[in-house]
């Protein structure tokens, strides 16, 4: 059975500064003593340690004046703090506590504020009273009678007489247990409503960002397919471009070397025409010399010279028409490869433009990774917070 061994308190009431020890024996069950010897003290002391949170039942007006105060001057000054330990004898594990000695301490400072040990490891009030309350022991119950209690329990109704019993056999701590326990449900139930909700919520949330998700994924990948066309079709137009001046400049070198081949033509045909005419004036001359000569054999040879000159004339008319013709084309084929290499320059400064556009692509294609990785992450926290609320709810 678990027994008192001793309480020592230290600047509690009229205890002083000093530590001071009072030693029980087993068994021991009263206080007696003149008055003014220090008996309430005792108690109010014991009643203290054990949780008492009323500074009224420990005869205080605050809990600051539970400190030792000097009584007459030039006594001790008064205390700033108040400790009250309780040694309780736990050979037979009666406290649920794994210790043979268990040691209950309440420390009180001057600002009225307290804290709670038990082997000094702080604990709350409530963690004493349930380790208390294993054996009976309650601050407010009768498990301390007070001077002038027992008359006072002697004269009690039959009502109050069995409160008394029932508080006295420890039935009371189970109604405040179940009190406690019935709070608590409800505070459950209230809770588990509020999760229910949070999970209706999380659900909506993880609805829309998988729908937020899917939707970035969609515009990457189709944002990914039209830069992949856009890039093909560049490139084959500036193959395509490519290929056409090539070809330009082939026909252009074809017509050079024909337009060559003609000027040489039309300078020869030119040299041939002077010689005619050169031969013609030479005719006339001799004609105008042989007036009285053979006039049928030179009206022949005239007509025979006069034939060649025009079809020289007209074989230098057709050699002309044939250049213009050929330098026209060259001139036409030469607009057309100018025309040809400013559309390649316009394709190769598009190219450039679409190197930067490509570029800032490929950034708003990270950013859209980035988004879709945080959009993820957010999709598995919420998973996760869905999950653990799931398991919540079911707990």
């Amino acid at each position: 059975m678990v027994w008192i061994e001793k309480l020592v308190c230290k600047g509690f009431k009229s205890f002083g500064r000093d530590n001071v020890t009072i030693k029980f024996s087993r068994g021991f069950t009263c206080i007696v003593g003149p008055n003014g010897s220090g008996k309430s003290n005792v108690v109010d002391a014991l009643l203290f340690v054990l949780g008492q949170l009323s500074a009224k039942t420990l005869r205080a007006s605050v809990f600051s004046d539970l400190l030792y105060s000097p009584p007459k001057p030039g006594m001790p000054a008064k205390a700033k703090f108040a400790v009250v330990e309780l040694h309780f004898n736990n050979r037979d594990r009666g406290l649920q506590v794994d210790a043979d000695k268990v040691v209950v301490t309440r420390r009180l400072d001057d600002t009225g504020k307290s804290v709670c040990r038990i082997n000094d490891k702080a604990v709350t009030r409530t963690s004493v009273l349930d380790v208390l309350g294993g054996i009976g022991v309650d601050p407010n119950g009768y498990n301390l009678v007070l001077q002038g209690e027992i008359a006072q329990m002697v004269k009690v109704n039959p009502n109050d007489r069995r409160k008394l019993i029932e508080e006295i056999a420890g039935i009371s701590a189970y109604d405040e247990q179940k009190e406690r326990a019935l709070k608590k449900l409800t505070e459950s139930e209230s809770n588990l409503g509020k999760v229910e909700m949070q999970l209706q919520e999380r659900r909506r949330q993880l609805e829309k960002l998988q729908e937020e998700r899917a939707g970035a994924l969609r515009y990457s990948e189709v944002r990914k397919q039209v830069q992949e066309i856009h890039v093909d079709s560049l490139a084959w137009n500036l193959v395509k471009g490519k290929s056409r001046t090539q070809t330009i400049n082939e026909t252009l070198a074809e017509r050079a070397e024909e337009a060559e081949k003609l000027a040489k033509d039309l300078i020869e045909v030119e040299q041939g025409l002077e010689q005619t005419d050169a031969e013609i004036e030479e005719i006339d001359n001799l004609i105008d010399e042989i007036t009285g000569g053979d006039s049928s054999r030179v009206s022949e040879r005239y007509g025979i010279v006069s034939a060649a000159v025009t079809h020289a004339k007209a074989e230098l008319d057709r050699k002309r028409e044939e250049f213009e013709k050929t330098d026209g084309e060259c001139t036409s084929l030469e607009g057309e490869l100018s025309s040809v290499q400013d559309e390649m320059q316009s394709s190769k400064g598009q190219m450039k433009d679409e190197k930067v556009e490509l570029t800032e692509l490929d950034k708003e294609i990270k950013q859209v990774s980035g988004t879709i990785s945080k959009l993820e992450e957010r999709l598995e926290s919420e998973q996760d917070s869905y999950y653990e609320n799931t398991l919540r709810l079911q707990d």
